[in-house]
């Protein structure tokens, strides 16, 4: 399986080491205006190119993007007009309505797909099943963050602080870059207008953490995870780039969890 990559920062350059080994995936070409890492990635058979029409035009199985909100939405047409198949690290890019509804329409007429790592949060799976039938009643997410990690948040808090509090739509629009989970907790469920989440300010943590909360036919299920790092990027969730990795190996697996 071979591999188109957009952007090479933390998670990209995460994912070529991750791979490296592999026999069976690789990572053939790197779609980035940097000019620093051509010899590094030269050395390991990865060719780095400037310009989106040369990219597309290369035989990827899959192209993956590990790049920023602005870069895959300025790119991600061309990808999906070339009938190649997105996996998407930036899903921010999917919190506007009118960029969400051009991608799925241009896949559709193009014989291909975007796929969505899961993030930060797990139990997408479980709320996929539980609304099969449109059964799902209730979907909220709280997220806890240190202060430091939000933005234009630099002023001390002595307690916690909610911070936000409404449906998801109105989180992504307030926090595009910090709410990824809201955008794939609604995409899973019940939509972003009916999704709830609030945001909390809490000076006494010091990871996030995503705690999700589900009523439905099904039962009720309550998630909580509290994420660590990636050593290289503290403003990046060690899980997120593992779900990212995921999704590129899982496209491999002949037994799949659905």
């Amino acid at each position: 399986m071979k591999i188109g990559l957009i952007g090479y920062g933390n998670i990209g350059s995460f994912l070529v080491e991750a791979l490296q080994e592999r026999e069976d995936i690789t990572i053939t070409h790197v779609l980035t205006s940097r000019t620093d890492q051509i010899d590094i990635l030269a050395q390991g058979g990865i060719k780095v190119v400037h310009d989106i029409e040369q990219f597309v035009q290369q035989s990827f199985d899959y192209v993956v993007e590990t790049s920023t909100i602005e870069t895959i939405e300025k790119y991600g047409e061309a990808v999906i007009r070339a009938g190649k198949p997105l996996i998407l690290s930036s899903i921010g890019v999917l919190g506007k309505k009118e960029v969400r509804d051009k991608f799925e329409t241009l896949a559709r007429r193009h014989g291909t797909a975007l796929f969505i790592p899961s993030g930060a949060i797990g139990g997408l799976d479980a709320i996929q099943s539980a609304q099969a039938l449109d059964e799902l009643e209730e979907v909220q997410l709280t997220t806890r963050k240190p202060p430091s990690a939000l933005p234009n948040r630099k002023q001390p808090l002595a307690e916690v602080e909610v911070i936000f509090e409404g449906s998801a739509e109105a989180a992504i629009a307030q926090f595009p870059r910090n709410m990824n989970v809201a955008i794939a907790l609604s995409l899973a469920g019940i939509g972003p207008k009916r999704t709830k989440v609030r945001v909390l300010a809490d000076p006494h943590a010091e990871k996030n953490t995503h705690t999700i909360e589900v009523k439905g036919s099904f039962g009720v299920m309550t998630t909580m995870i509290e994420n660590n790092p990636m050593p290289e990027n503290p403003k990046t969730s060690y899980l997120a780039a593992l779900s990212v990795l995921h999704a590129i190996m899982n496209q491999q697996n002949t037994i799949r969890i659905a």
